[in-house]
């Protein structure tokens, strides 16, 4: 059995209301996890989505502000006020 097959039928649903993502995004991120995290799903399927969906959030944050870009800004006496 596989990972994806596991949670698509026992919390994709529910991965899905966490992170606001489809399920079909859903099922794609998690056909990328190894097959090894079966025996963390099985040992705990609660724990384990909630710690998938908490990188999962995590990572769109991260895309977020990657996508963040600073102009310089001046102030009416031609000072810098802000620049990254």
């Amino acid at each position: 059995m596989t990972l994806i097959f596991m949670v698509e039928g026992a919390g994709a649903d529910e991965l899905s209301s966490s992170t606001n993502l489809t399920e079909k995004t859903i099922s794609s991120v998690v056909s990328g996890l190894d097959d090894y995290l079966i025996k963390d799903f099985i040992k705990n399927p609660q724990d384990f989505i909630y710690q998938v969906s908490k990188v999962i959030n995590n990572e769109k944050i991260k895309l977020l502000l990657d996508g963040i870009e600073y102009d310089e800004l001046k102030n009416e006496n031609g000072e810098v006020i802000y620049y990254d």
